[in-house]
């Protein structure tokens, strides 16, 4: 059986999404050679619009044909 996610979380996706820990890809990003360091926010938007995007796919799979 699988546990039950956190209150406040649909599913351990969610949960999984919103509280990633951002620190470790921003400090690798931050000595790489290009020196481009992503906003950890903008990591983390980025995650919850794949998750919106993934969940919009299953919905489309899961829907009876026409």
């Amino acid at each position: 059986m699988r546990p039950k996610p956190p209150d406040g979380y649909e599913s351990w996706l969610d949960f999984a999404v919103e509280t990633f820990d951002t620190r470790v890809p921003w400090l690798e990003s931050i000595f790489s050679d290009d020196g481009e360091a992503p906003d950890r926010d903008a990591m983390r938007e980025a995650a919850r619009v794949e998750l919106r995007e993934l969940k919009a796919k299953a919905q489309r799979c899961t829907r009876p044909p026409r």
